[in-house]
C-alpha cells in the first residue's frame, strides 16, 4: 500500500466485534473491501483486501478469508475456518467449524473439514430462511445429479441446465445454482469426498 485511494465499505446495522481486521481494497483488485448490510463480524475475524461480503452473513469467532473473496448472501462460516484467496461461495452456503476451503463452494450447499468438501446442502438454513418445500427438493434433485452421479460434471451440468431450460426455470434458486457453476473461475468447484 502507498497511499492509494482505496476504501472499506461497510453496510449499514453490521457488527464488528472485538480484534476484528477489515482491510481496504487494493488498486490491483478494484480498490473495495466491501462488506454488507446486516452482517455479523465475530471476535478475531480477518476480511482481507478486495474481498466482497453478502447480507446477512455471519462470520464466527476467528475466521480467515484470504484476498479476493466473494462471500454471498445469508453465508454462515463456522468457527476457525479460513479461506483460500479467490474463492467464492456461494449464497445460503455453509462452511462448517475450523474447515479449510480451498475451492469454490456452491450456494445452498453444506461443507466442512481439512480440505473442505461438500457433505450436502444447507437444509437447516434454508429452512430457517422460509424455504419451501418443493424448492428444497428442487435443490435436493439437483444436488444429487450434480455432485453424486458417475460421468463428467461437465456432462451433468449440461443435462440439468437443459432441464431447467425445458422446464420454464421456474426454479430461481436452481437457476441461480446453475448460474454459480457455469461462471467462469478461477479456484477449482468444491466436489464431495471422493468424488
Amino acid at each position: 500500500y502507498r497511499g492509494e485511494d482505496t476504501e472499506l465499505v461497510i453496510g449499514e446495522d453490521t457488527v464488528v466485534r472485538e480484534h476484528a481486521t477489515l482491510h481496504t481494497g487494493t488498486t490491483g483488485g478494484g480498490g473495495v473491501t466491501r462488506i454488507g448490510a446486516r452482517c455479523l463480524i465475530m471476535v478475531g475475524v480477518h476480511v482481507a483486501h478486495d474481498c466482497t461480503i453478502g447480507d446477512h452473513v455471519i462470520l464466527a469467532n476467528g475466521v480467515g478469508l484470504a484476498g479476493h473473496i466473494l462471500v454471498g448472501d445469508h453465508v454462515v462460516m463456522g468457527a476457525m475456518s479460513g479461506v483460500h484467496q479467490y474463492c467464492r461461495i456461494g449464497a445460503h452456503a455453509m462452511v462448517g467449524a475450523m474447515s479449510a476451503v480451498d475451492a469454490d463452494v456452491p450456494p445452498y450447499c453444506l461443507c466442512m473439514g481439512n480440505r473442505a468438501r461438500l457433505e450436502g446442502l444447507n437444509i437447516v438454513g434454508m429452512q430457517r430462511r422460509d424455504f419451501g418445500r418443493d424448492t428444497i427438493r428442487t435443490l435436493q434433485v439437483a444436488y444429487r445429479e450434480l455432485f453424486e452421479e458417475p460421468g463428467p460434471f461437465a456432462d451433468r451440468l449440461a443435462r440439468i441446465t437443459a432441464k431447467q431450460v425445458e422446464g420454464g426455470g421456474e426454479s430461481p434458486e436452481l437457476h441461480s445454482l446453475l448460474e454459480f457453476l457455469a461462471a467462469e473461475r478461477i479456484r477449482p468447484l468444491m466436489r464431495v469426498q471422493g468424488a
